[in-house]
């Protein structure tokens, strides 16, 4: 029997859990329990677990990237080249995203009625000096940062990781660059693992959303996403 397609088997529990959440949202004796013990806690699973999966890949590729990258001086050079196309992207996708959020208003219409718990508080921070931001990327221990996934932290524990990685004779960092060649190709392993399950956490979360809020909370939703997409 011939694998049915990822993209077709989200859209399956995403239609499911439309219909789902549609059914015990007009049924609102069951409606509290089924969404807080059963459709909330599978889609949290799913992005828990996609978040599970971030900080290794990350850790492990950028490790990658630069022992593999030639010498020190050479990354230097495409570290400047990736800065300037970071902020030439991130600015324009700014632009981008203002312009959509104002044309298509992705929020409105969105009724918030059905969450119980109280508005959280906004309190303005002073601003901080680039010597106080670049103290706080610096990790003071590089697995705590990683089980709190600060990924500024991470990548900065892995560039200088990577940079001693060139530094050494290539018989000392193969071993090293081979193991964690190995790390990589299992998180992509893992990735397929948390993939699969991508149908049944969709499936939960747009189930909770419809059973909480009801249909009218699909226009704005597809709005939200259809934005992000064209973003």
């Amino acid at each position: 029997m011939k694998r049915i397609p990822l993209v077709w088997q989200i859209i399956a529990g995403l239609l499911l859990g439309v219909l789902v959440g549609w059914y015990f949202n007009t049924h609102p004796q069951y409606q509290m329990w089924v969404s807080a013990e059963i459709l909330k806690p599978l889609g949290d699973i799913f992005i828990k677990m996609m978040k599970m999966v971030v900080v290794p890949i990350v850790f492990c590729c950028m490790i990658l990237g630069i022992a593999g990258g030639g010498d020190n001086k050479s990354f230097g050079r495409m570290g400047i080249k990736s800065l300037g196309y970071f902020f030439a992207i991130t600015g324009l996708a700014i632009v981008i995203g203002l312009c959509f959020a104002n044309i298509f208003e992705p929020g409105t219409g969105t009724d918030i009625s059905g969450i119980t718990h109280s508005a959280a508080s906004i309190t303005m921070e002073p601003s901080k000096g680039a010597l106080v931001i670049v103290q706080n990327i610096v990790p003071d221990n590089v697995f705590v940062a990683m089980s709190e996934a600060k990924l500024l932290s991470v990548l900065f524990f892995a560039v200088l990781f990577g940079m001693a990685l060139n530094s050494l004779p290539r018989e000392k960092s193969a071993p090293v660059v081979a193991l964690v060649q190995s790390i990589s190709d299992a998180m992509f392993k893992v990735v397929s693992i948390v993939m699969a399950y991508a149908p049944v956490g969709v499936f939960g979360m747009i189930g909770a959303t419809v059973a909480t809020f009801g249909f009218a909370s699909l226009l704005p939703l597809l709005k939200l996403i259809g934005g992000f997409t064209w973003h």
